[in-house]
């Protein structure tokens, strides 16, 4: 391969890699921001995950799934526990809708995570740190234009966190 070639597609494949095989098309949300705690979404795509077992070995999934990859951020002055939506108590304040009122299942295997998100149900996010997580969802329906990303707060304060995500950034 060229050098000229590989200088212009190289960053597309380590920004696919850095997100657990999630593609990068450009789209990102805004930061919102819940008590002290920030999130971002910084991708969408519908596609099979790559997926760790147990024993930490990795494979792709049999199903598609819609893949959100998002960023978390402690503005508190401690640390907190940062508890991942899809397991436990945070779940039932998590929820996909898309413009035309279809609510979408969260896809999380209690003996699998998803690459490139938080493994296990939670882990300590030090004050002023962040880290990526991966959230799984049946994919949108096919005259989906919009979702609606509603999330529950991480700590005792604030509302939480809801996001748009347009149909481009996930097709």
């Amino acid at each position: 391969m060229n050098a000229p070639l590989l200088a212009m597609i190289l960053p597309a494949i380590l920004s696919f890699a850095s997100l657990g095989g999630c593609a990068d098309n450009g789209w990102s949300s805004d930061w919102s921001k819940s008590g002290d705690v920030n999130v971002r979404i910084d991708s969408a795509a519908v596609m099979k995950p790559k997926m760790l077992s147990k024993s930490g070995k990795e494979y792709e999934d049999q199903f598609e799934m819609l893949v959100i990859h998002i960023t978390v951020e402690n503005k508190a002055s401690d640390a907190i526990k940062y508890r991942r939506w899809e397991a436990g108590q945070l779940s039932a304040g998590t929820s996909l809708k898309d413009d035309n009122g279809k609510s979408y299942q969260n896809r999380l295997f209690s003996t699998t995570n998803a690459v490139g998100g938080v493994k296990g149900s939670s882990t300590m996010l030090e004050s002023g740190k962040q880290l990526r997580d991966v959230l799984l969802f049946e994919p949108p329906a096919e005259g989906a234009k919009t979702l609606k990303l509603t999330l529950a707060p991480q700590t005792g304060s604030g509302d939480g966190h809801a996001f748009e995500i347009p149909a481009s950034a996930w097709k």
